[in-house]
């Protein structure tokens, strides 16, 4: 097999409808193999029956995951893949028709890479609010948009794919499982799981390439498009980074006076959005919603690990399950 397509779904069946049409219209060359592994992860919808209507017409593979977490899902999918080059993205995507082909392309053009990212593309499918058109270089990544140019260029750390597109060979993802503490879910607004994987690969020599020509569009809902929606994104955001600083700096102890700095910004933040809401450029809110909301992210994950720390009686250093509960709490004034 030359191929394995990954994609993870959960409970939004109308939604993986579209983004199976658009892979029917996928151009495969006659001497490529390739297979769609489609991971249903604990769906209470009728995603099955959107599985079946698309049967006939793709070469889907149905594999189910009770964990819940897309990172769970994912490992799933790749544990179960037999082809050489895995191509993973998401259940709310529209596919170049030459996606495949490109991915395929750069992996032989370059064969000593061992990971391949793409071009991502918002698709609205209502009219954007004013204030995200105003403020779009502060809250882009929301809605995955990603260009690097028109050439393919080494990845490093200020060039990382996104999740919803990229490419790894089999081999060297059998090595690199990803990290099932990080990844949203239901329960949990703490992201990074890609990033995570990408900075391990560079870390142990791998080589990364953008593919300008593998692209897809991102389907962006008219639920997205909201102040709660984005503030949730930045809240997991910050979550997200001050995990990972924690787990690479694990030796060290957290401080309540870190604590008091993480609040202080966030109500620095807070206060000139709720000001900027009044006043000022509908730009400069939006730069404000999102840094209140990292903040409040990044303090409320902090406090999080403190108190763990606290309940230690041997006063134990960050472990990785600690730093990531079951439920998130939400303790920023507006989620």
């Amino acid at each position: 097999m030359d191929v394995s397509v990954i994609l993870c779904t959960w409970n939004r069946a109308a939604i993986l409808h579209r983004t199976l049409q658009s892979l029917r219209s996928l151009v495969v060359p006659p001497r490529i193999s390739w297979e769609l592994l489609v991971v249903n992860n604990h769906s209470s919808d009728n995603t099955d029956d959107v599985l079946a209507r698309h049967h006939g017409a793709l070469p889907i593979r149905r594999l189910y995951e009770a964990r819940a977490g897309k990172s769970n899902a994912m490992n799933t999918g790749i544990a179960a893949a037999s082809g050489d080059l895995l191509l993973m993205t998401d259940d709310d995507v529209l596919v170049d028709p030459e996606w495949l082909v490109s991915y395929v392309a750069i992996s032989r053009s370059f064969p000593d890479a061992s990971f391949f990212g793409g071009p991502i593309k918002p698709v609205f499918g209502s009219v954007v609010p004013s204030w995200i058109t105003a403020g779009w270089e502060h809250v882009r990544s929301v809605f995955g948009e990603l260009d690097y140019g028109p050439q393919p260029i080494a990845i490093g750390r200020k060039t990382l794919p996104y999740g919803a597109n990229f490419a790894v060979r089999l081999p060297v993802m059998r090595q690199f499982p990803i990290n099932v503490h990080l990844g949203r879910s239901k329960h949990s607004r703490i992201a990074g799981e890609e990033s995570e994987l990408f900075a391990r690969l560079l870390a142990a020599g791998h080589q990364g390439i953008y593919q300008p020509t593998a692209l897809i569009g991102h389907g962006i809902e008219a639920d997205q498009l909201t102040e709660r929606y984005v503030r949730r994104y930045f809240d997991g955001i910050g979550r997200t980074q001050v995990l990972l600083e924690g787990l690479a700096h694990a030796d060290r102890p957290f401080k309540s006076s870190k604590l008091a700095k993480y609040w202080f910004r966030a109500m620095k933040h807070e206060f000139a959005y709720r000001r900027r809401c009044i006043l000022g450029s509908a730009e400069k809110r939006t730069k404000h919603l999102v840094r209140s909301a990292r903040a409040w992210g990044a303090f409320s994950q902090y406090r999080l690990m403190l108190d763990e720390q606290r309940r230690e009686p041997n006063g134990a250093m960050l472990t990785t399950s600690a730093a990531v509960p079951r439920r998130m709490a939400a303790t920023h004034p507006l989620s």
